[in-house]
């Protein structure tokens, strides 16, 4: 009868014990890592959602103000502030996400509140300029909210978003966009020109 040599046997059994260790601590650090980027990438698209969400309703109320103005107020409707940001909710998983693009959505919803409080300060005292400073800042708003709705789709690897119409958010604010800045070159050319046949007459 044969007799197990356990100084040989025991360096094996030591070995396959620590690999068995590695193994499942590796494999619940994988799981660990695909649960987190799946929460990551749910994060995402609801903070890509609720953005492109906001830009439609910035176009929607930019449509309003621009269609009440040239209308004379027979069309449209006369807003004096942007649009409320709705809250991302307490389900976003922001820690997944990571420190920069958590930045990047919090700080756009703070630029929100920071625009409609300075708006509505504004409306107290110039009350006839409030309309067409909203319909601006409606538009730039609305471009930031997609601008950051895509950097969010890009970094998770979302894809693109589908679109709901034929209607294109994002484009028709880039030609408020370029129509604003038409309008103020134009003033400032304006200006320029009077204050330049002021300094002449002077």
């Amino acid at each position: 009868m044969m007799v197990a040599d356990w100084t040989k046997l025991w360096p094996l059994v030591l070995t396959s014990s620590v690999i068995a260790a590695f193994l499942t601590y590796g494999l619940g650090l994988f799981k660990d890592w695909l649960n987190r980027n799946r929460d990551a990438d749910f994060a995402a698209l609801y903070v890509a959602l609720t953005l492109e969400d906001y830009a439609s309703r910035c176009a929607s109320v930019a449509g309003d103000i621009g269609d009440y103005s040239s209308s004379s107020g027979s069309a449209g409707k006369q807003y004096e502030n942007v649009p409320e940001m709705t809250d991302f909710g307490s389900n976003v998983e922001w820690k997944a996400l990571g420190i920069k693009l958590t930045s990047k959505a919090l700080s756009f919803r703070v630029r929100v509140g920071h625009t409609r409080e300075m708006l509505s300060d504004l409306a107290q005292h110039i009350a006839e300029q409030v309309s067409e400073d909203a319909h601006e800042h409606c538009v730039m708003l609305g471009l930031e909210a997609i601008g950051i709705a895509e950097h969010f789709r890009k970094e998770r690897k979302l894809g693109a978003a589908h679109p709901v119409s034929h209607w294109s958010a994002k484009k028709w604010l880039e030609e408020k966009a370029d129509e604003i800045a038409e309008a103020q070159a134009e003033q400032a050319a304006k200006m320029s020109r009077t204050d330049l046949g002021l300094s002449w007459e002077g």
